[in-house]
């Protein structure tokens, strides 16, 4: 047998490849058909579709594929043509995890119609791969089923899988706030959970591959399938939420919040670009250019409209496409924020996120830095951007943060009141806003009371405060678990990881990469929501050396100055709509709204618009033109130039 030779798609015809797996016993060979369908979505074919691992290429698995040849042939005295037919068979070389997973799928006594990538698509047609990559969203959304192939059974397994299903049954979870309830049927039972069972079946490696984002969650109906044992993705995710917010070994934390960024979402929402990145930070992938592509369809169509995957491009052009789209078509920039320094020096241009590294810096900051302002942006020559925004002060020293990772708590504690002295001295203690800022600073004021609803186990501004002015006075060691100062300092060691602490010239504190150096400047961009950390050179241009948080200047406090005293910046949740949402809230009346309280009333000619989604932010009309848009004129150029808002342009490269 010869190796299979693919046909050409008609593209044109919509047309995609199914697989036919004919039936047999487990261990006999195995065997297909490859058929073409045309496929869109008016007309689409019954299949199922896999989601699993490549795996290792050592040691791969021979498919037998069945074709079946017509031909003519003349009889040899009359000379008349009968028409004969015959089955050809050829090889398919799949890797070995592959293999073990279609034995598991296939039936003893019928066949079964599958899409699989590595089967259905020719890996060896760029063309043909960046066009099937463009259908993906479509096949597994449209997919009768999709299969979960988290590999053969193996030690405990079996029973970790039993204990998901049986936990995950008997709840029910509201995706947009994580409450759980027990279903119709009564109380939730908590059996004694197998922890390294589940663990071990969290640690395999389909969890952390990033083409599965987007087939479970485009899923109409999903099941996860190891070995013989089969569970409802529904329950299975359902599973995993409940594990994460209950008390478990600390040696989990990463394993379950892996899991946790994959199982977490609403049904037929999608993300930002921004948002789709970052909750895939952690992922693998095999091509660095699928960081971008493999995330597109979990994009909204608004976000994504251009975008379009092309494997001819290098990894660098298609990071750099991503960003230039961003403020082309979206009027942003805040995919900046990704951007991390390294040391060493590079020949890529600074405000190109490298998203094939891993971050340094594990916590995102959320604020919203530049309000509402669109990027001012000019792509001038290659490597080259200029963005317009505000240079807000300057980087004076630099003070080192502990590794709180390994440290038992009262080395943490330790760990936090030499940081104190060594940034304050004997300040702190009788100076309230130098404790408030600290308290803000080292969390990246990630407190409850900044999200509407607050989260589970997240501290109060008040509670973490108290204990800041504890550790600074006596020693202490109250960091009992599910206590407001444990929850705090796993949120501190999250923020200050990859982090240094610095103190500007005018005496404000904050957090930044840890390759930030004295001399840096602190600068908010119109269109990206958090300041970021700019080093200047001899040419009169800026490399970005990465986000930061800067206590005094947040929420839009660059450009419009403070909030009054009784008003509020929240990241605020909203029912039926997906994503968090700044708002401001009043202390005084208990009010929460979308205008930021600072701006003032709109200009001649303006109002605002009802819309869909007017709970969360703004439309703006133009009653002379009819112009429609989200992006506020108060916070125009020359609008804040009004307000004496110094703007400078900012050549990144």
């Amino acid at each position: 047998m010869g190796c299979y030779e693919y046909s050409p798609l008609n593209e044109e015809a919509s047309e995609i490849r199914l697989m036919k797996l004919l039936p047999g016993r487990f261990r006999d060979r195995i065997r297909i058909t490859l058929e073409t369908a045309t496929f869109t979505k008016t007309q689409t074919p019954q299949y199922e579709a896999l989601s699993y691992v490549w795996g290792s290429k050592e040691n791969p698995v021979q498919l037998s594929i069945k074709t079946e040849m017509t031909g003519w042939r003349s009889a040899p005295r009359t000379r008349e043509r009968a028409k004969i037919e015959h089955v050809q068979y050829s090889t398919l070389s799949v890797t070995r995890n592959l293999g073990i997973a279609v034995r598991h799928l296939r039936r003893k006594d019928e066949a079964r119609i599958l899409w699989i990538d590595a089967i259905c698509v020719d890996q060896r047609n760029i063309k043909e791969r960046g066009h099937q990559v463009a259908r993906m969203a479509d096949v597994y959304s449209l997919a009768s089923r999709v299969v979960v192939w988290l590999g053969p059974e193996t030690g405990d397994s079996a029973l970790a899988i039993r204990n998901i299903d049986g936990l995950g049954s008997q709840l029910e979870v509201d995706w947009h706030t994580y409450v759980i309830t027990s279903n119709p049927n009564g109380e939730i039972n908590w059996p004694d959970v197998p922890w390294n069972a589940i663990i071990d079946l969290l640690n395999r490696s389909w969890f952390e591959r990033l083409w599965v984002f987007q087939e479970v969650r485009l899923a109409n109906t999903a099941d996860v399938l190891c070995g013989d044992q089969l569970v409802s993705w529904e329950a299975f995710r359902r599973a995993v939420l409940l594990s994460y917010m209950r008390p478990r070994p600390l040696t989990s934390q990463k394993v379950f919040q892996l899991a946790l960024a994959l199982c977490s979402y609403v049904k037929q929402y999608r993300l930002t670009l921004k948002g789709a990145l970052y909750d895939t930070r952690h992922c693998v992938c095999s091509d660095p250019r699928d960081r971008i592509y493999a995330i597109l369809s979990l994009v909204s169509e608004h976000q994504k409209r251009g975008l379009v995957p092309d494997y001819s491009k290098t990894t660098e052009e298609v990071f750099q496409d991503v960003i230039l789209h961003e403020f082309e078509n979206l009027g942003f920039l805040s995919l900046l924020t990704h951007c991390e320094m390294r040391k060493g020096a590079t020949s890529k241009p600074s405000w190109v996120p490298d998203w094939t590294a891993k971050r340094e810096c594990v916590l995102k900051i959320r604020v919203l830095a530049s309000s509402t302002c669109q990027a001012q942006a000019r792509y001038i020559c290659p490597g080259v951007l200029a963005a317009k925004g505000v240079h807000v002060t300057s980087i004076k020293s630099i003070v080192d943060l502990p590794d709180l990772t390994s440290m038992a708590n009262t080395e943490r504690e330790e760990s936090m009141r030499g940081l104190i002295l060594t940034t304050f001295g004997s300040e702190l203690p009788g100076c309230n806003d130098n404790v408030d800022a600290l308290c803000r600073t080292l969390c990246c004021d990630l407190f409850a009371e900044r999200s509407l609803p607050r989260g589970p186990a997240v501290p109060e501004f008040v509670q973490c405060r108290k204990y800041v002015l504890e550790v600074t006075q006596t020693s202490t060691n109250t960091l009992s678990i599910d206590s407001p100062p444990f929850y705090y300092m796993k949120l501190v060691r999250k923020a200050i990881t990859g982090r240094v602490l610095f103190i500007t010239n005018d005496g404000l504190i904050g957090l930044a990469p840890r390759v930030a150096m004295p001399g840096d400047e602190v600068c908010v961009i119109f269109g990206c929501s958090t300041p970021l950390v700019l080093r200047p050179n001899t040419a009169g241009c800026y490399q970005v050396v990465g986000e930061c948080y800067g206590d005094g200047y947040m929420d839009g406090a660059a450009l419009l100055g403070p909030l009054s005293s009784e008003w509020r910046f929240r990241a605020r949740s909203v029912s039926g709509i997906d994503g968090r949402w700044g708002a401001f809230f009043n202390a005084v009346t208990g009010n929460i709204q979308v205008e930021d309280p600072r701006l003032g009333p709109l200009p001649a000619g303006w109002r605002v618009g009802k819309h869909a989604k007017e709970a969360v932010y703004n439309l703006y009309e133009n009653t002379d033109t009819g112009e429609q848009t989200c992006l506020d004129p108060r916070t125009t150029p020359d609008a804040l130039k009004a307000r004496g808002v110094d703007i400078k342009e900012f050549k990144l490269v």
